[in-house]
């Protein structure tokens, strides 16, 4: 017995307890299951890190990457393209299909002429930016199954070739936005090669979900290229969302599902075709076989003529319309057209007053209103008594985004009139807001309502928006039922804009202390000795003001 004990004592002693834990844990680290739960929350910068440790972890931690990173692949050399990498980086990819041609352009500014717009590549440099980076296409069959999103850009005027990629199984592919820098045109030798690709079958894109294929920049509108998209729209029965910069009507027959619209028509200029007109019937045309799962549309126009908007939609809850000046909205915004809208944004280049013409009929579902306006501010504007028109045709607006442009002149002993402005102000207070954003500044160029005209070089007072407008828009808000849930912004367009800090200037922002927050952006408090006061005070009465820099 005793021979036994010493013989279990003497096996224990020779056990290497310490190369057997690292044994158990050098397998729990190889473990893909608990790799898994370790690489999950790391961010990109550690994953590459630790793709270094071993070609375990390089593969594991691969798929983790692939999902917050994307892989780049350009026509022109590029010494930062990888030339061999694991398929499950691809996951989100872009490409660059460029042509560099006018950048020999020496007009000012660049791109206001045609030459900018002309390309004057070779043929053989013409068809290497129009076909798929090289790079790409010789690793596309291995990565098609990985692939999950992919951006184009294309800088080019020709039509690229992106039939071979179309032609491959690409099962899980769910978004695709294509962006042009320039239109696409065919030219003389490749006619041919685009009827060929009008005609060609497309691959199904059972995931597609979203689609965006949108032209950015200035120049030329050519007629479109039908197979650019119809192709892509015919291949994917599940797509749900569409962005779309056109001058015609696709056929959507093949996307039945579809529930959000963003569709921009753009006028042609240059073309040898008959002229296409933007025609709301060829809107409703297009729609048809997705009239029923239609959710968000979003028009945009970039013509010259005016387009009178008359549709039905019974689930659509989201409308968003740019550039009122040329969509007569009319009739359309009423519970028979519209019965489930809710969120309603419009834009336009005109006073408020001359927005609310447009408006004809009253909607009660519309709880949610996005408006972008100009205000003249002086003694003839109608803007008070159109606000008020504003809060009769939506009485159920409880989330308001004001985006105002205001605009005065200064000419010698002439006096502003800042009333209209206080009335409009004070009548949207009547709306009982659970959410309110208001930016108040000068002379808005694009659509983003946080964008300004704004130099650095450039004083005007006369174009400025200064102490008086800053009061006025607090002294029509200081009773709004909805203050303690609303943001104001007030946006100076220039360096060198002051306030005054008044008693009066005072007493406004102290009857709206119940304000969620007001941001006071490039506006300074004239004087040294008044800005530190006017600071004191802001901090002794807890107000909810900030001075901030353009960012």
């Amino acid at each position: 017995m005793q021979a036994e004990i010493n013989q279990t004592v003497k096996h224990f002693e020779n056990l290497d307890f310490v190369g057997d834990i690292d044994k158990v844990r050098g397998k729990a680290l190889a473990n893909p299951v608990i790799l898994d739960k370790i690489f999950y929350s790391l961010d990109a910068s550690t994953l590459k890190s630790a793709r270094l440790v071993c070609p375990i972890w390089a593969d594991v931690a691969a798929s983790f990457l692939g999902n917050l990173c994307r892989l780049t692949f350009s026509t022109t050399p590029n010494s930062e393209q990888l030339t061999s990498f694991n398929p499950k980086l691809a996951k989100h990819v872009k490409l660059a299909m460029k042509c560099d041609c006018s950048s020999a352009c020496t007009c000012e500014p660049h791109g206001s002429c045609y030459c900018c717009w002309t390309c004057t590549c070779s043929p053989n440099e013409v068809d290497s930016n129009r076909n798929l980076p090289p790079n790409f296409a010789l690793h596309l069959p291995a990565i098609s199954a990985t692939l999950e999103t992919i951006e184009i850009n294309v800088a080019s005027p020709y039509q690229p070739n992106l039939h071979p990629m179309w032609t491959t199984n690409l099962p899980n592919l769910a978004v695709i936005s294509i962006t042009t820098e320039k239109d696409w045109h065919l030219g003389n030798n490749h006619a041919e090669t685009a009827d060929e690709e009008m005609r060609q079958e497309f691959r199904p894109l059972p995931n597609l979900r979203v689609l965006s294929i949108t032209r950015i920049g200035d120049g030329p509108t050519f007629v479109d290229v039908p197979c650019r998209y119809q192709g892509l729209l015919n291949a994917a029965p599940n797509l749900e969302e569409l962005n779309l910069s056109a001058n015609s009507y696709p056929d959507l027959t093949r996307c039945p599902k579809l529930q959000n619209l963003t569709y921009e028509y753009q006028g042609t200029v240059l073309h040898e075709k008959e002229l296409v007109q933007f025609n709301i019937s060829e809107i409703n045309r297009m729609l048809e076989n997705c009239r029923d799962s239609l959710k968000k549309l979003t028009l945009k126009y970039d013509g010259h003529h005016d387009v009178k908007l008359d549709f039905h939609f019974p689930n659509l809850t989201h409308l968003e319309i740019q550039d009122d000046d040329k969509f007569k909205i009319g009739d359309l915004l009423n519970t028979t057209n519209l019965p489930s809208l809710t969120h309603l944004s419009i834009c336009t280049q005109h006073d408020i007053s001359a927005l609310i013409e447009t408006l004809h009929t009253r909607h009660v579902g519309i709880t949610s209103l996005r408006m972008r306006a100009y205000h003249c501010s002086n003694g003839w504007s109608q803007d008070g008594q159109a606000a008020i028109k504003l809060v009769n045709l939506f009485p159920a607006v409880t989330e308001l985004k004001l985006s105002l442009s205001v605009h005065f002149v200064r000419n010698g002993d002439e006096t502003v009139d800042f009333r209209p402005l206080k009335e409009v102000m004070q009548t949207l207070g009547e709306w009982g807001l659970t959410q309110g954003k208001v930016v108040v500044g000068s002379l808005p160029v694009r659509s983003d309502e946080n964008d300004y005209y704004y130099s650095g070089h450039l004083f005007d007072p006369a174009l400025n928006i200064d102490s008086d407008v800053v009061v006025t828009v607090l002294e029509g808000m200081k009773e709004w039922r909805g203050l303690a849930n609303t943001s104001l912004k007030c946006c100076a367009n220039c360096y060198g804009a002051r306030l005054e800090p008044s008693d009066r200037m005072r007493e406004a922002f102290l009857s709206c202390s119940r304000i969620r927050t007001v941001t006071l952006e490039e506006l300074e408090v004239l004087g040294q000795t008044e800005s530190k006061d006017f600071h004191e005070f802001i901090r002794e009465n807890d107000l909810p003001v900030s001075f901030t820099d353009r960012e």
